[in-house]
């Protein structure tokens, strides 16, 4: 894989105006749409086996910029449409920027102020304490609904130098110019959910987000974080019992290292044949340590699919993930931590220049981490034809299934977080993923997983982080333009046989196999 597949992939619908088309998830089902929903919800009835969970939206920040404005903010507008899905939880995405030396060690690590300035600034003490205040500002939206708040925190790349962020190594306590990433970015985020949880409700935090050799090669510096997070946002009231902390990893290629071999397409036997490398650089130990400290474990799900996706195969990504950390002597169901999807999407893009439509839905199958990048342009929707339409709504149906039993039969999960940025946006939360021209939201996708989790409330537990009682949905604005006809079926296509068991040693990643980066 080339360096520019690796790149961090900055949201290029910054150049667009900032007009759009209104996003809204109708409460009840336009007529057109009953058939599809008949069929999602008689399959997710039928697929009932175990404790449901709710399927939660993201509020993905890119800029300083926006959590200012308070209640007109960006964040707020984008915490309102999460909110109108139903679920139990609203996950935040933090976003900070870096440059690199050109290689994977960071040198530089600043922020962004907004769309028109996308210039690459310096962290202060001031700028991370106006973030954090902002940021409990919109989580005070959230949480005074009866939403639980979950946070992921991470890094995207600032320099346009091709680097990706999972290989990135720096110590998180290090300071590049003023501040650290801790100071900078994790501290503030958990002082905004120390402040903002007014319902003391199970708050969850990822240390990281997709950088896994920050995570590998300094697990002592975040076994210290996480004991420091969660002293922070226990001062303010929430039980120490109910502040989750945990980590992120990509769905392959979960430790970053060694950094050359991030371009690898056969990783797994690459790992072990370097293994000694490995062990020379990584306290293997200390990564234990860490993964049985903290209380859940998040993946990336972008694990290739097929085009025909039941609830099994979305144990794609665990199953990968899981054999590459036993070679670390870690094993996800052994740990015994909650299992988090922290990022659940298809994009339908093609090439890591997120610039390319996939030519049909096998393409959009293959390479699920692959986008369409800026504002919403009806000519580059991958997911304009019946067919490719027809695939994306298969994998929420499979995801329905999947909340409906708690997880696969081999790995249970406690939350999906669905990633709505751009083409992987499918319930069109934020405000890139649409313009004059139409949107990415899918109003059959937005309804079923909003009568899931109305479901999913009444019968379970709800998300990981959920609140006791969330408050009904805001009530939706109009509906803007949709790309596509609306009266298709989300689950069309015949189901392929379930996944085999898990096995230690997972087939190797597709060529081309990359997360989605583009700022998330």
């Amino acid at each position: 894989m080339t360096s520019e597949a690796r790149r961090g992939r900055e949201l290029r619908c910054a150049a667009a105006a900032r007009t759009r088309a209104p996003h809204g998830t109708p409460l009840r089902a336009p007529r057109p749409l009953a058939a599809a929903l008949c069929v999602l919800l008689a399959a997710a009835a039928a697929a009932a086996a175990g404790d449901p969970i709710t399927i939660d939206s993201s509020v993905i920040l890119l800029y300083a910029g926006d959590v200012e404005g308070g209640g007109g903010s960006e964040c707020a507008q984008m915490a309102r449409r999460a909110m109108e899905g139903g679920g139990r939880t609203v996950n935040f995405v933090v976003t900070g920027y870096y440059r690199t030396d050109g290689a994977d060690r960071l040198v530089d690590l600043g922020f962004k102020a907004s769309q028109r300035d996308r210039q690459l600034r310096p962290f202060t003490a001031d700028a991370a304490a106006r973030f954090g205040a902002g940021l409990a500002d919109c989580m005070r939206l959230a949480a005074s609904r009866g939403f639980g708040l979950a946070v992921h925190v991470h890094l995207d790349d600032g320099g346009g130098g091709g680097t990706w962020r999972n290989a990135l190594q720096f110590d998180p306590f290090t300071q590049y110019g003023q501040l650290s990433y801790w100071e900078a970015l994790v501290r503030p985020a958990a002082l905004a959910v120390r402040a903002a949880n007014v319902a003391k409700a199970p708050a969850l935090l990822s240390l990281q987000a997709e950088m896994g050799a920050t995570l590998f090669y300094y697990p002592r510096s975040y076994l210290a974080m996480a004991r420091q997070v969660r002293a922070l946002i226990a001062e303010g009231g929430t039980p120490p019992a109910a502040v989750r902390v945990g980590v992120n990893l990509n769905w392959e290629k979960v430790c970053g290292c060694p950094g050359d071999l991030m371009q690898s397409t056969n990783y797994y036997s690459d790992l072990r044949r370097r293994w000694n490398d490995v062990r020379a650089a990584v306290s293997v130990p200390d990564v234990q340590a860490l993964f049985r400290a903290v209380d859940w474990i998040g993946v990336s799900a972008y694990a290739p699919l097929p085009l025909a996706p039941r609830a099994a195969d979305l144990e794609a990504s665990l199953r990968r993930a899981d054999g590459e950390l036993r070679l670390f002597g870690l094993d996800l169901r052994g740990l015994g931590k909650e299992l988090v999807f922290s990022e659940f999407g298809v994009g339908g893009g093609a090439a890591s220049d997120y610039q390319t439509p996939a030519r049909d839905a096998s393409a959009a199958a293959a390479a699920p981490f692959w986008g369409v990048d800026g504002r919403y342009a009806a000519a580059r929707d991958p997911w304009a034809s019946p067919a490719s339409r027809d695939f994306r709504r298969a994998v929420y149906r499979a995801a329905v299934d999947f909340a409906e039993a708690g997880g696969g039969p081999d790995y249970k999960v406690s939350a999906i977080y669905t990633w709505n940025l751009v083409s992987f946006d499918a319930t069109g939360v934020h405000y890139c993923s649409a313009s004059d021209e139409g949107s990415y939201r899918d109003p059959v996708i937005a309804e079923a997983i909003r009568a899931h989790n109305e479901a999913a409330r009444a019968r379970g537990r709800g998300g990981a982080g959920a609140a006791a009682s969330p408050a009904p949905a805001p009530a939706p604005a109009p509906p803007g333009k949709e790309a596509g006809r609306q009266d298709r079926e989300l689950a069309g296509a015949p189901s392929p046989a379930p996944a085999p068991a898990p096995s230690p040693v997972p087939a190797p990643a597709p060529a081309s196999g990359r997360p989605p980066n583009l700022s998330g």
